[in-house]
């Protein structure tokens, strides 16, 4: 079916999209198409009520068909708090964002803590 996907802009996008599609499929194709990363949308349909369109979701849980457009919703990037313990026991704080990669925030513990990239063990 074909889906069209409005941003608040007021801008329109259309896709070939299959109703078995899920919602983390459909915002990678809204990434291809309109490069607006993955962590930043949320993408609302209003078929008789408002709805958020979860990830694990498909496209079929919603009802959602070709007369229906699905609003693109581009939150900002927030920052995030990292407690990194080192060695001496410090447990320094590091601000970062969903986009910064690992091996950027490698460099900065580097940088700040003097301990090699190569020898930093990160653990979640």
């Amino acid at each position: 079916m074909r889906l069209q996907v409005r941003f608040l802009t007021g801008e329109d996008i259309e896709l070939d999209v299959n109703p078995s599609l899920q919602i983390s499929a459909l915002k990678v194709m809204i990434y291809k198409k309109a490069n607006v990363p993955y962590f930043q949308k949320r993408l609302v349909v209003q078929n008789g009520s408002t709805v958020e369109l979860k990830d694990n979701k498909r496209l079929c849980d919603y009802n959602v068909s070709p007369s229906d457009a699905v609003m693109l919703i581009v939150k900002t990037e927030e920052q995030m708090q990292i407690f990194l313990r080192n060695d001496k026991g410090e447990t320094p704080t590091y601000d970062i964002r969903p986009s910064e990669s690992v091996e950027d925030f490698r460099s900065r513990v580097q940088w700040q803590e003097g301990v090699p990239a190569s020898q930093q063990r990160l653990v979640y």
